[in-house]
């Protein structure tokens, strides 16, 4: 899961920081809910069947999930890991469909100059894929006359 949202993040330049963020807090947030599962459990009265859908749909680790379900009872290990395992096989698809297409990171790796008047108006726009210093003076210079 952790991975699946690393990889639809944007293309950027600290990518790499990035996913080991995304990692990290997918993790903790799974251990913390390990732990405040059965307190939740309990206080909400939930049966084996909803507590076993509860654990397979917010845990993370798949040995996580096993663990806190059996822990509750067999029939809330088997549930819990069945959804687990419907998460799991759902990720390609999820993955596949947010998954940004060329011209969306083609749009995002643009440099955008604007020309805007007094009043807020805009004159121009000048859009390139890199930076071109020579390409905006020009663009200022044809602004200017």
């Amino acid at each position: 899961m952790a991975l699946a949202i690393a990889l639809v993040l944007p293309p950027c330049s600290d990518r790499e920081q990035g996913t080991l963020f995304v990692v990290i807090a997918v993790t903790a947030l799974s251990t913390i809910a390990m732990v405040a599962h059965p307190v939740l459990v309990q206080v909400m009265g939930l049966n084996d069947i909803k507590s076993g859908f509860l654990i397979g749909a917010t845990i993370h680790d798949v040995a996580q999930v096993v663990g806190e379900g059996y822990l509750i009872s067999d029939e809330a290990g088997v549930i819990a890991t069945f959804v687990k395992m419907v998460r799991v096989a759902l990720l390609p698809v999820v993955t596949l469909a947010l998954l940004p297409t060329k011209h969306q990171i083609d749009m995002m790796m643009r440099h955008e100059l604007r020309a805007i008047d007094t009043n807020g108006d805009v004159l121009d726009i000048l859009v390139q894929t890199r930076r071109n210093a020579q390409a905006m003076k020009r663009f200022m210079a044809r602004l200017i006359v």
